[in-house]
């Protein structure tokens, strides 16, 4: 009996070739005769259709399993259901829905088995929908005041801002973090203004112990040192925060973490910030001084997930 699998993935998935990979090697493994389809579905329809998973899910069922382990598991699950339908006379066969039928049923089921049709569909989408690639946001009020989690839903993000804190305290709670997260996908760092505004400025030995050890600890990860934001108060220079960013950019190369120069879209031809990007006080973003920094960061996203 030949069973055909239709895997929905997300357009933003970026384990497109390691699934099939590890989908081809456990089919052969388990004998299991399968023809399989991989399709591509935008983050908003698995939304709008309600097949976007939740890695809450998962961690009820199996804890926190690597890809390879999960695909193992789905397709020994898959493998036994199978057996046990065959057992049962049964013949079993699910469908993807085409351009004609209702856009809701993504699966049906052709014959009874006794179990839901739209299963091995479902179970098939966790590969992908269940398991977002993850965000960590490090940094100070400018990080915190920011839903992060909101602009980009696409993805599990954790906001480790701390409000006034400078470089030193950051690097004080640097063993904190590493207890609180795992293995991110990317982990966007942005500190430094706080040390300028107290007029702090030999703040990069401690800068680099946290780039070195970030890096260090997540090598599968994409560390990004992004460039410390300008501000508009009377003691302070831009050209010091300039000058302060060339350094920044430095450590980041020096142990081979990517650089965001956020900077250079706060600014206008005359280096001074921009009208309407920062609040009142001349330091914290306004709303439109963050959709600036969130669509840079999306940007980098969008052209890492294609490199």
């Amino acid at each position: 009996m030949s069973l055909k699998i239709d895997i929905f993935m997300s357009q933003i998935c970026g384990s497109y070739y390691e699934l099939r990979e590890n989908l081809d090697r456990a089919l052969i493994e388990l004998y299991i005769d399968a023809e399989v389809a991989y399709r591509t579905i935008s983050y908003d329809d698995a939304v709008r259709l309600d097949i976007k998973g939740s890695p809450t899910i998962l961690d009820q069922r199996e804890g926190r399993l690597r890809r390879t382990q999960l695909a193992r598991h789905y397709l020994t699950d898959l493998s036994g259901r199978v057996r046990e339908t065959q057992e049962r006379s049964f013949r079993h066969h699910i469908e993807a829905s085409d351009s004609t039928g209702d856009e809701h049923s993504i699966g049906r089921c052709a014959g009874s088995t006794g179990f839901s049709a739209p299963f091995f569909v479902l179970h098939a989408r966790w590969f992908c929908l269940i398991m977002p690639k993850s965000i960590v946001f490090i940094g100070d009020s400018l990080t915190e005041w920011f839903d992060w989690q909101r602009r980009f839903p696409e993805y599990a993000v954790s906001n480790l801002g701390i409000s006034g804190e400078p470089v030193e305290g950051l690097l004080a709670r640097r063993e904190l973090i590493r207890g609180a997260i795992e293995n991110p996908d990317y982990l966007f760092l942005m500190t430094g203004i706080n040390n300028i505004a107290m007029e702090q400025y030999d703040f990069f030995g401690p800068y680099r112990e946290i780039v070195r050890d970030l890096t260090t600890w997540y090598r599968k990860s994409t560390v990004v040192v992004q460039s410390i934001l300008p501000v508009s108060l009377e003691w302070i220079s831009n050209e010091v925060i300039k000058d302060a960013n060339l350094r920044l950019e430095q450590i980041a190369h020096e142990y081979h973490a990517d650089y965001l120069d956020v900077y250079r879209f706060f600014v206008d031809s005359q280096g001074m910030p921009k009208s309407g990007y920062l609040q009142d006080d001349g330091v914290h973003l306004s709303s439109t001084g963050y959709d600036i920094w969130a669509n840079t960061v999306e940007s980098f996203l969008q052209k890492a997930a294609h490199a």
